[in-house]
C-alpha cells in the first residue's frame, strides 16, 4: 500500500515516514489525467522539500514518470541518493507500462502517450536502483493479470 502526504495526524505522518511512497514526477495535468494509484505527484522543483518529510533510513520511495524515454524518474533518484535516502529507486516503465498491463490507475487516461509501447532498453551501468513492474506491484499488494486477462484486454481494445 502506498501512503499518501496531506493533513494525517501524528501516528499516520510516522508511517509515512517509514513506509512506501511512490512518487510520480510529472506536472500535475499528466499525473492529474493518469497515475498508478495510491501514487503522490511532486514535481522536480518540490523534491528536496517532499524529502524532509520523509525518514531517509527507513522510507522506500519509488519514482516513476512516463515511459522508459522519460528521465525525470532517474534524476529524482539521484537526487534523494545524493540527499542520504537508503531505500529509492526508478520504475522507468513509468505510467504507461503500468497503465498497459492494466495495473491500477486513476485519471481519465486521455494522453496519447499511454497508448505508446516503448520496448525496455537495454540494462544500463547500473548508477541508479531501478524496479520492475513486477516487484513494484508486489510492493503495492497489486497482482499483475495473467497472459490470458491481458490477452483478453488486448482484444477488446
Amino acid at each position: 500500500m502506498a501512503l499518501l502526504p496531506g493533513c494525517f495526524f501524528e501516528k499516520e505522518k510516522e508511517a509515512l515516514k517509514q513506509g512506501l511512497v511512490v512518487v510520480n514526477v510529472l506536472d500535475k495535468k499528466h499525473y492529474d489525467d493518469c497515475h498508478i494509484t495510491g501514487s503522490v505527484q511532486v514535481s522536480m522543483d518540490q523534491l528536496e522539500s517532499f524529502a524532509n518529510t520523509l525518514d531517509k533510513e527507513r522510507s522506500d520511495v519509488i519514482f516513476y514518470c512516463s515511459n522508459y524515454m522519460c528521465s525525470a524518474s532517474g534524476f529524482a533518484v539521484k537526487k534523494f541518493m545524493d540527499l542520504g535516502f537508503k531505500h529509492v529507486a526508478a520504475y522507468e516503465g513509468g505510467t504507461a507500462e503500468w497503465h498497459q498491463m492494466g495495473l491500477p490507475t486513476e485519471g481519465p487516461a486521455q494522453e496519447a502517450y499511454l497508448k505508446l509501447v516503448i520496448p525496455k532498453p537495454a540494462q544500463e551501468d547500473g548508477a541508479i536502483p531501478l524496479i520492475e513492474v513486477g516487484a513494484l506491484a508486489q510492493k503495492m499488494g497489486v497482482s499483475l493479470p495473467s497472459k490470458e486477462e491481458t490477452l483478453k484486454e488486448e482484444a477488446a481494445a
